[in-house]
Parts: C-alpha cells; structure tokens; sequence
C-alpha cells in the first residue's frame, strides 16, 4: 500500500499519475478536499488514522504526565530565577503544543505502520529543521504586544516538516497556489469594520453610571492586557490612571542576553518523558524545550526585576488582565503583584467554556499559582471553577449586556446567517470537541446543499482564523455546485452582523460569538453530526436544547429549515438562560457592578 499526503492539489492531472488502487490519499486541507471531492476522488481524513475518542483517552492520562513534567523543570530552575513557575508559568501554550505533538506522533506512528511508500505532495518541498536552538524571537508571537506562544512550532508548515523529518517521504511538487483574489470592495469593508468597532469600544456608553470621584485620579491601575471585557470596564472608570509598562518591558528583555542556564540539566527528566511518549518527535522536543529554557527562562530574572522596579515607581493600586496568564511573562507580572499585595483581577477571555471541553481554560484563568480575583461571567460556572486561590465574583458580561440593551435595535430582514468554526488544518486539539477541517468542510456543504435545496438563501460568517484562505475556498465551493442562494461574509463581525438574520445556525460551540448569538431573540440550530457525543455536564446540556433547535444530519436540518421558511420555528431565546450563562439578570448592570466593587479595591 502506498499513501499520498495532500496538503494542496493545484494541478490534479500530476497528482492523478501517483494514483492507483492500491494508493490512499490523505487530505491535510480544505482546499485539497474541494478538488477531490469535484473529481470525484475519495481520500481519507486524519480522523481515518488516529479518532477522536482515541485521542481524547489518550490525552486525558497524558495531559497530568505534561503537567509534572513541567512541575520537574520548574523546580529545576527555581533557586536560579527566583520564580517558581518558569515552566508551568506558560502552561496554556505548552499544554496545547505537547496535545498537538501527541495527535501527531500517534499520526505518523500509523502511517510509517501501515504503508510501504509514502508520498508528500505539496507546492513546496519541506526544509530540514535545523539542530540550532531557537532564539526568543521565534518563540514570541509579535514585537509588540507579543507572548510566548511560539506561532511558529504551531504552524502548518512546522508539522509538514515535523511529518517528513520522520518518514522518509517521496516530494512531488504540486503547481503553486493561485490565491483568490479578494475584491477590493471587501478589503476596504474590512479595514472600516475594524476603525468602527475600534472606536465605537472606547466612546462612552450613553446614561452609564461612571465612578467620578476625584480621589481616583491619584489611582494607578496596571493593564496587563487590554481589550475585551477590560476595555468597556474602562468607560466605567475614566478617573483612573491606566499603565501598561509590560509592552515596552517585553521588547526590552528581547534584546538583552539571557542568563546562561547551562549549568542548569534539565536533560534526565526531559528524556524519560521523551522515552515515555515520542519515538519520532522526541529530537524535536528535545530542541525546542531546550530552546526555551535558554530564551525564556533564561530572560526572566531580568523581566522580574525591571518589572519590580516599575511596582516601586508607580506604586500601582490593581493589576487587571483581560485574558488571563497568557505565558510566564503574565504570570511573573502577577506573582510579583501578589508579593507586593497588589489586587489581580482577570476576567473571563471570551466567557465560560461550559458548551465545550476545554482543559486549558484553567491555565489561563482559575489557575492556582497566583492570588486572583476572577470576574466571570456564567452562573453556572461558579462552582467548577472555584479554588482556594482564586476569589470568584459572577458579574456577568459587560459587553454582552451593552449589546443586548442598545436603544436602537433593528429588526431582522435577511434569512439565515451561518456561522462556521476556526481552521483546523493541523490544529489537532479541537479533536477533543469533535471539530477538524473535515468535519467543517463536510458539514457546511451540508448545510449549503440543504438551504438551496429549499429555496432559501443564506450568508456564510467565516471565522476570523484562516479568513483569507476560507474566502476562496468557499467561493470555489459555491462556483462548483453552482449555488444561487450562498454569499460568503468577508472583513464583517458577528456581532455587528448578526442583527440582520432571523435565523442563525452554528456548527461550533467553542466561540466567544455563541453568547452574543443565543442572545438574540431568534431561533437558532446547531448543526453537529457529533452533537450526542459533546463532553459537557447533563444540566448544560438540556439547557442548550431548550435554547436551541438541534440538527444532527442533513434531514434533521431540512426538516427545521421547513418549519422555518413556513414560519413554523419560533425563537427559544428565554431570559433564564441569559441569567444563567452570560450576565445576572436581576443584579443591575455589570460594568458598574464591577466598577463599584473596583473602586471599594482601590479607595
């Protein structure tokens, strides 16, 4: 047997010379499934090689190895750096980084098992990783405002390499790509989009009730991270001095020299996880978690101490993080704050992560390394996120209440708006929610065959992750079937837009957009073939189907489509459920609940 990787098909008359009945193929993107699936050609999906509860036994014994592994290198390091989460400081990146390596470690233990050749067809040929370490610069994700989230090691093109570093794949170049072009109508939408809701978030809300009191203005309040729920805070407490000194302090340690950490091994406990868990990958890891230990630990000290210098200079009331510790850098700001007896408040990036499994929100937001207040926005969620280093206070979403009670509020006028999920082109741990490209590639023909099959039209919201590359593949799709009813969004937010639909349908849960949608009185469907196997608590559960209509194939779907171009589906929008998952109905409003209890902090 012999397997063709696909991670493009551009000139399907070469692929078609290495085909055979003895030949798989395995389509790595969405752009290759269109093509195939216009010849007519099956493939096989990663989800054919390694399932989904596969991986999800796997990673729930894994993800407690990961986190003594990191729990060992933090004590390591800790009487050098004088921090004791060098490590586990940056969870949240490393715990996604370790599940996508072992999705793919147990991928190409399969195919180097089962067949005999392997071919990789793509435009470019991959390049050797190189054995230098990496240095800080490619671990960080921008120049400004970056983390330690190492875009790089997650990229497509890291795996590509990472796959045919371990097998010894045949190359045969596909024809480069001939990217759409986005009309540039679009584009200029797009940037205007953005300018409005860039400062449509930082006028004040009309007949609010701010925090004037002039002591405030003596008052230094440290944002770590800006935006979301802190920046409409912000509007509620305009008499304080607001600093982010960590933007700045970040790009200077970035030219500084790290401290060398040589002296420090790491590598015994490094490679009995190895041992334990990667026979391809194990070199790889080896790299970069030495890479980081010499770029990122090795810079801490320096952070720590400029960043204790500035707590004496400003002499800050509160610190307030918009998405939770981040990376190590976050954690230090915060570990330093509680030193100091300085007040932390995070609050929920996003919201709750009830409709959806995920392991990481804990990294980031009710972790217990650092003393918190965390505001959070579900009634529901109190109880599982509570611990004794986190103080939780439901206040509920600001956002979302400004949102849900503007004065003027337009009445729907177009039909069905469809709202998709995130690229997962080798994105490997949406797994855990049953989510892949092959899914959502699947499933949105599903619901464009099912909407033009009844006369219907329909606007498809792309996902702000891969935007530009799902624009022309979803225009191809629509070009290949020769749907009428289908446009494709591009450059407009969901929450701007959705406003407009008197129907919206959803085929991820995992999105900060679900709570504006299942506000809005409308009715709604999720669209899930994988709906009964969705790991969330029973009570969750039923109060989902009481808020929306739920569809598992396609004549679930045509059937609730029916009742609705008949004018026989009625929203299920209930007040119960906006109390219970996105602000406390009867507490007032949130941004001055919450400026309140600030200002009783800082007076």
């Amino acid at each position: 047997m012999e397997l063709v990787i696909a991670q493009s098909v551009n000139d399907f008359a070469s692929l078609e010379k290495l085909l055979s009945t003895s030949t798989d193929i395995l389509a790595l993107d969405q752009s290759a499934m269109i093509v195939l699936d216009t010849k007519g050609v099956k493939y096989k999906v990663i989800e054919d090689f390694y399932t989904a509860d596969q991986y999800y036994q796997d990673a729930c014994t894994y993800h407690k190895k990961v986190e003594d592994l990191l729990s060992q290198l933090d004590k390591a390091c800790e009487s050098i750096v004088d921090f004791p989460y060098a490590y586990s400081g940056n969870e949240h990146y490393l715990l996604t980084w370790f599940d996508d390596l072992l999705y793919l470690e147990k991928l190409i233990q399969t195919i180097q098992n089962k067949y005999e050749k392997v071919y990789l067809y793509a435009t470019n040929k991959p390049k050797k990783i190189s054995s230098n370490y990496f240095n800080f610069s490619m671990l960080n994700s921008y120049r400004v405002n970056g983390t330690i989230s190492f875009p790089a090691e997650r990229s497509t093109k890291r795996k590509i390499q990472l796959i045919d570093n371990s097998i010894d794949l045949c190359f045969v170049k596909d024809a480069p790509c001939a990217q759409k072009h986005i009309p540039t109508m679009l584009k200029a939408k797009h940037f205007l989009n953005k300018l409005h809701g860039y400062i449509g978030r930082r006028i004040p809300v009309k007949n609010n009730k701010r925090c004037e009191h002039t002591e405030l203005n003596s008052k230094n309040i440290y944002v770590i991270q800006d935006g979301y729920e802190v920046l409409y805070l912000k509007r509620y407490l305009p008499k304080f001095k607001y600093l982010n000194p960590v933007t700045q302090l970040r790009q200077d340690i970035e030219i500084e020299q790290p401290i060398d950490l040589l002296s420090i091994s790491i590598n015994n406990v490094l490679e009995d996880f190895i041992k334990s868990h990667f026979l391809f990958l194990g070199k790889y890891i080896h790299l970069f978690i030495r890479s980081y230990h010499l770029e990122v630990v090795g810079r801490i000290v320096s952070f720590k101490g400029q960043f204790e210098y500035l707590i004496k200079k400003d002499k800050p009331n509160l610190l307030l993080l918009s998405a939770g510790t981040r990376d190590v850098f976050d954690s230090v700001c915060c570990y330093v704050a509680n030193y100091c007896n300085i007040p932390v408040i995070i609050f929920q990036h996003g919201g709750h992560s009830l409709f959806s499994y995920n392991p990481y929100q804990k990294s980031l937001e009710n972790n217990q390394k650092v003393l918190k207040t965390l505001i959070i926005q579900s009634n529901k969620e109190v109880d599982k996120v509570q611990n004794e280093e986190t103080s939780i206070l439901c206040m509920g979403s600001i956002q979302q209440y400004e949102k849900n009670h503007t004065s003027y509020i337009k009445k729907p006028t177009k039909d069905i708006l469809f709202c998709l999920g995130p690229d997962a082109n080798l994105v490997f741990r949406e797994l855990l929610n049953y989510y892949s490209i092959n899914k959502k590639h699947h499933q949105s023909i599903d619901v464009m065959d099912t909407v033009e099959g009844i006369s219907l039209s329909v606007d498809i919201k792309l996902h702000p992750t891969g935007e530009r590359s799902s624009y022309g593949g979803y225009t191809n799709i629509i070009k290949n079937h020769q749907y009428k009813n289908i446009n494709v969004l591009y450059g407009s937010f969901g929450e701007v837009v959705s406003g407009n639909y008197k129907l919206i349908i959803v085929d991820f849960l995992a999105s900060a957009l679900t709570k504006h949608i299942f506000s809005l009185k409308i009715p709604v469907i999720i669209y899930d073939r994988d709906f009964d196997k969705i790991r969330i608590s029973d009570d969750v559960l039923s109060d989902l189907c009481r808020r929306c209509y739920i569809a598992r194939n396609k004549n679930e779907l045509s059937q609730l489509l029916e009742k609705y171009k008949t004018g026989n589906l009625p929203s299920k929008w209930s007040v119960d459920f906006i109390d219970k998952y996105i602000y406390p109905v009867d507490n007032g409003v949130p941004g001055e609940n919450t400026a309140k209890y600030i200002y009783n902090i800082v007076k």
